[in-house]
């Protein structure tokens, strides 16, 4: 189903260590299915792994480079919907953190790209 390449290699490092470890109850988590139900994937508890924020975005850019054909445009649609819909759950605060800091690369990167 996923091709042999470097990222379906990092994908199945990370759902490894999620599987054995223990998070402390004040980290916020995401339930992950590992092969995603828009390919076929069952809400079975073999295909469901506690992710955190970080790792759930991560294995979801690498899923759209382990695929090919109409599971890559899935895989796209499930990334474009995370990055849209999920990460729409910060807090007003961190948002305002977070679009302050990726304004401020941006104008450092425009002015890099000035200077040189």
């Amino acid at each position: 189903m996923y091709l042999e390449n470097k990222y379906t290699h990092w994908y199945y490092n990370i759902i490894s260590r999620a599987k054995t470890r223990v998070l402390g109850e004040d980290v916020y988590t995401e339930t992950h299915h590992i092969i995603p139900r828009c390919i076929g994937g069952k809400n079975t508890k073999e295909n469901l792994v506690i992710l955190t924020l970080k790792e759930h975005y991560t294995v979801h850019h690498l899923l759209t480079k382990m695929v090919t054909g109409k599971n890559k445009s899935k895989m796209y649609n499930a990334f474009w919907a995370m990055t849209n819909i999920k990460m729409n759950k910060l807090t007003p605060k961190q948002f305002e953190k977070f679009r302050i800091l990726a304004s401020i690369t941006h104008s450092n990167l425009v002015k890099n790209k000035w200077n040189n």
